[in-house]
Order: structure tokens, then sequence, then C-alpha cells
């Protein structure tokens, strides 16, 4: 739990693609019918919500011969970084219609 300007807040997790991109972890759901636990995130360059199940979320693959996580979460020194696109994404979804 942080506390910004005396707001508490859980910060979720920031993970990078093995392709570059961070993503925000928001959390997780179930898949109706299968109920397959699915991971839900955003896009910190788009703001795009993507939904991909836990499983393969947390897989490892191969790239340039060398096994690496799909997913690599950011260590916490580098999550602050990202507050502020956060808190952009956030608003901006909010004046759209979206949270």
């Amino acid at each position: 739990m942080s506390i910004i300007n005396g707001i508490k807040f859980t910060v979720m997790p920031i993970y990078q693609h093995y392709k570059g991109e961070h993503y925000w972890l928001m959390g997780s759901c179930q898949r109706h019918g299968t109920r397959e636990v699915m991971a839900v995130y955003r896009s910190l360059r788009t703001g795009e919500d993507w939904i991909r199940p836990l499983d393969e979320f947390n897989a490892f693959i191969t790239k340039d011969g060398k096994y690496t996580p799909r997913f690599r979460k950011c260590p916490k020194e580098e999550e602050p970084m990202y507050w502020g696109i956060l808190y952009e994404l956030n608003a901006t979804n909010r004046e759209n219609g979206k949270d």
C-alpha cells in the first residue's frame, strides 16, 4: 500500500514484454465456461487493455536461442517512472467512460 497526497492505493506491478513494451498488470479474472484464470493488463504506450491466460502470461519463451520470460516483472526501482503514465491513462479512461 502506498500513500500519495493522502490517498491510499495499491500499486500493481509493471511488466516488460519480451518485445520491449511495458504493461501494467491490473489483476486477473476467470474465463466464462472454462474458469481458466486470465491476466488482465494495460499497455503503458497505448492504454489498451488486454487479457491472456495467466499460464501464458507467466510462460517462458525462446528468443534468439535464449530461454526468457514472456513478461519480465520490472524491479521496484523502475516502477515510479511509470506512475505518472498510469495516472494519465486512468484519467483519460475516466474522461472517455472506460473506467
